[in-house]
């Protein structure tokens, strides 16, 4: 029969055994929970760094499909028909800003073509036609309010008549500074005439254009607005579309905020913050469970002494 004093140190020993033996689960249950936090940190961080905010660089591109959207949401403002995008303009618009960087011309009309001559180039047979152009401009927001805050080519915007479009942007060297060339050209298609109409018709064209007879349908009217970031060049008429010298060209105030770069700036600073922050949650989550692990080492050094 055991005596008090041994049963006491064997309760005692299993008691310490017992102890150890929850401090070991408790401290795997411990290592699990921070092994997993961790990963799920490292993951979170890595995902933040591949999978960026949606571009709003892309989306203030000057690009034709931004350019066209553009145009067709201020149309449908004022309940106008929705413009189509039309091959041949879209040929005719490439073309011609390709021409503009080629022969360093900003001008409707040079090389002693008429801007229609693109587009007749282009085979598209109309009844009328517009034309809008831009130049050193890097977003498409300014650079459509800089259209809509000047009346000639808002009005080719918001022509009723027109229900075609197309449009170009062709990155180039204008006067040795890389530059974004924009065109966008509007019309309707031809309209048949009666064998007894005269080809040299004369009906007042909508926006003070000069009229020209298409032998192949009603009276075209013409209808051109040429914009630059720095320069504004405007005209309806056609036949008084003169080449501007650098003398002639007229400073624009650059008072068009461009909404798309701060929106841009502002989801990069929220995403460094939140980098930022994920790394310090991190590092608090490690030191943590480091200086838990630490002292929970320490109370096992004690278990274990004899």
């Amino acid at each position: 029969m055991l005596s008090p004093k041994i049963k006491t140190k064997k309760v005692q020993m299993f008691n310490k055994e017992g102890e150890f033996a929850a401090a070991m689960a408790a401290k795997k249950l411990n290592f699990s929970i921070f092994k997993n936090s961790l990963s799920l940190w490292i993951i979170g961080i890595f995902l933040l760094l591949i999978l960026p905010f949606p571009d709003a660089a892309s989306a203030s591109a000057i690009t034709p499909t931004n350019l066209i959207e553009r145009t067709n949401q201020e149309r449908d403002k004022y309940g106008l028909v929705k413009l189509e995008e039309d091959e041949l303009l879209t040929k005719a618009a490439l073309a011609k800003a390709k021409d503009i960087l080629q022969q360093q011309k900003f001008s409707h009309n040079f090389s002693d073509k008429k801007f229609s001559q693109w587009i007749k180039d282009a085979g598209y047979q109309y009844s009328i036609v517009g034309e809008n152009l831009a130049v050193n401009f890097t977003d498409s927001e300014p650079l459509f309010n800089a259209w809509l805050a000047s009346p000639t080519h808002k009005k080719n915007i918001l022509h009723k008549d027109y229900n075609e479009i197309g449009a170009a942007a062709v990155k180039g060297s204008w006067f040795g500074e890389e530059t974004i060339i924009a065109v966008e050209l509007f019309g309707a298609p031809a309209i048949l005439m009666s064998p007894t109409a005269s080809s040299e018709q004369s009906v007042p064209a909508p926006i003070s254009g000069a009229i020209e007879a298409n032998t192949y349908s009603a009276p075209a009217y013409f209808n051109a607005s040429n914009l630059s970031e720095y320069y504004l060049n405007n005209t309806t008429a056609e036949k008084y579309l003169p080449v501007f010298s650098p003398a002639e060209k007229i400073k624009v105030n650059n008072i068009i905020k461009n909404k798309t770069a701060v929106l841009y700036y502002f989801l990069t600073a929220v995403k460094i913050m939140i980098l930022y922050m994920s790394l310090m949650l991190a590092m608090v989550l490690i030191y943590f469970y480091a200086g838990y692990l630490t002292g929970f080492n320490k109370k096992l050094q004690l278990l274990c002494k004899p």
